[in-house]
């Protein structure tokens, strides 16, 4: 997760990892961003994280209101 902070950072974007639980990881992304902007980035740094060790797929979704609207 430290390296997907450091590419945010580097790309100058308002977005802050906040929790991490089993296989989630819940992000505050600035209002001034659209979902189709921020959801590429957010999966093309996931999935980059381990590339030289696993192949990793990931799901980005977003709520408005909270984590839990996400959880089915």
């Amino acid at each position: 997760l430290v390296n997907v902070s450091a590419k945010i950072k580097e790309l100058g974007l308002d977005i802050h990892p906040l929790i991490v639980v089993h296989d989630d990881i819940l992000f505050e992304v600035n209002n001034k961003y659209k979902e189709e902007e921020v959801k590429p980035i957010l999966k093309s740094c996931l999935e980059m994280m381990f590339k030289d060790k696993i192949l990793l797929t990931v799901d980005c979704n977003v709520s408005k209101k909270s984590w839990g609207d996400l959880k089915g």
